[in-house]
Formats: C-alpha cells, structure tokens, sequence
C-alpha cells in the first residue's frame, strides 16, 4: 500500500479544525522524518506525528495510551502525549501532539565507541524492563511486525535472505546463528519491549550522553531480546561489551537479541537498503 500523502497545508487544517488553541503556532516539517510517521514541528516545543499508511496508524494510539503509565517509572526522558487527532474526511487515521525533546539521534553521532552511552542506552533498557506489567497490556503481534514475539514468524525470510548474500559471508555460520536464535526458549519473564531500539530513536545531548528514547510505537510486554541488537546494530569494541554485561541478560536471550539483528541486516541488504551498515552488523555477528 502506497503511504497516505501529507502535505504542510493539510497538518495546519487538522490542528485548526481539533486543536484550535495550537492554530497559531507555526507548522513546519522536521529536518529527518521516519518512515512509519509523517514528523512536524508545532511551534518551538511541539511536534506532531502522523502515520503514513494503515499499518501504522496504531501505533500513535498505543503511544497515547501507555507512554504516560511508563514514563512514571522511567527516569530516562520519553515522549509525553499532549494531545490525539481524530481521523478525518481529509486524514484517515488518529494522530497525536507530543511534547518535543531537544537532542540529536545517535546515528548522527560517532558514538560507537563511547562507554558513556553504552552504559547509559543499557541502563534505560534495564530501567523499562522494571516498569510494572499491568492487564490490558499491549502484546507482540502482526500490527508491531512481531517485536517483542517469536522470531519463527521470519523464519523463511531470514534464510532465504542469507541464501541470496554475497559469498563473503559465510552463509553456513549464518545459519547456525539463526538456527540457535529460532531454537532458543524464551526462559526470561515477560517485559516491557521499546521495540525499535534503532539509533534513529535514541537521542543524545551536545556532552554525549543520553537524553531521551523516542518512537515507542512498536512497544509491547513480551520477549525483550529484540531491543538489545545494538550490540551489533551500533556499538564497537569495548562499548559493545559493556553494553552486554551492564544488561546481565543470559545467553539465550542474547541469542535470539543475535537472531534479531542478523534478520534486520540480511533483509535490508537484500532489499539494498544503507549496505555498508548491515554488512558492519553481519561481520560483528560472524566474528562475535
């Protein structure tokens, strides 16, 4: 399905036509905008998020919903709600107002091999996984594309990834990983997942250090493996390895975090999606 087109004229008539008392602050895109969402600036100290097709638009709703309850428990900075749009003849799906965070996303940065933000990004993964679990909890399922599930569910894919990449990689190793990753029990109780721990959502402050985890529209409780792939996905040498030792996870857990990462990069490699990044990843994970 092609993505709904938002243009700067349509965001400025949904906010007059729900949220009047914001018609008079300025609109404008966000400089990096993601996939999932449309991102604009509301004034200097707002942002709005629109989803671009139908299989995202849950995921402002399930921000809306639980960002509040989590924040409570976290002193890591996360996005607040201040407000969810209404679909509309003009825009079919909800959409949501949000306090905005200065910083600047770790994939701008070269902090790979900063100590500093490899304890910091584990600390806040083990501070969310402490947020009481409550009823009514999101779980893993096809509307956050299973983060926070069973890898089986990309099972095929994934193997059929590998069998299409360049011979360099040594595809049989590739597939021991992924055998382990599929084949490990989930023996860990369930938390609450971020779900896309990319550095895309991590943001970090003009010192280095972490200021805020953004973009929680894949959380769920479940299998937290799939937010510890930045040990791969981002960090190097020692850094990696504080950032898996301050996680205390075991080694199954780190073998399906393993599973995660090799999925993401052999995929986008097929797909010829930022090469050189997910060729990084699938060498760290064969030499790891």
């Amino acid at each position: 399905m092609a993505k709904f087109p938002v243009t700067q004229e349509l965001v400025e008539h949904l906010v007059r036509e729900q949220f009047p008392e914001w018609a008079s602050l300025k609109v404008k895109p966000v400089k990096t905008s993601g996939w999932d969402n449309y991102t604009y600036h509301l004034g200097p100290k707002m942002l709005i998020r629109l989803p671009s097709e139908h299989c995202y638009a849950n995921q402002v709703i399930k921000e809306s919903t639980w960002l509040p309850y989590i924040k409570k428990h976290l002193k890591t900075k996360v996005p607040i709600p201040l407000g969810l749009g209404s679909a509309s003849k003009e825009y079919p799906f909800q959409w949501a107002v949000y306090e905005w965070i200065d910083g600047k996303t770790l994939s701008t940065k070269s902090l790979q091999s900063s100590n500093t933000i490899a304890y910091e990004v584990a600390h806040f993964l083990n501070e969310l996984s402490k947020v009481p679990v409550e009823k009514e909890f999101p779980v893993s399922g096809e509307e956050n594309f299973f983060r926070g599930g069973l890898l089986e569910h990309y099972d095929a894919e994934a193997r059929q990834g590998i069998a299409l990449l360049p011979s360099e990689f040594d595809q049989n190793q590739l597939i021991e990983i992924w055998d382990r990753a599929v084949n490990t029990p989930i023996n860990i109780n369930a938390n609450w997942v971020h779900g896309d721990m990319s550095p895309d959502n991590i943001l970090v402050n003009e010192l280095g250090h972490l200021e805020a985890v953004i973009d929680f529209g894949l959380m769920c409780v479940g299998d937290p493996a799939c937010d510890y792939v930045l040990a791969w996905t981002y960090f190097d040498s020692r850094a990696q390895q504080l950032f898996i030792e301050t996680l205390k996870q075991d080694i199954n857990t780190w073998n399906r975090a393993k599973g995660w990462a090799l999925w993401k990069a052999v995929i986008s490699l097929v797909q010829k999606n930022q090469s050189g990044e997910h060729e990084k990843t699938i060498r760290k994970l064969l030499n790891n």
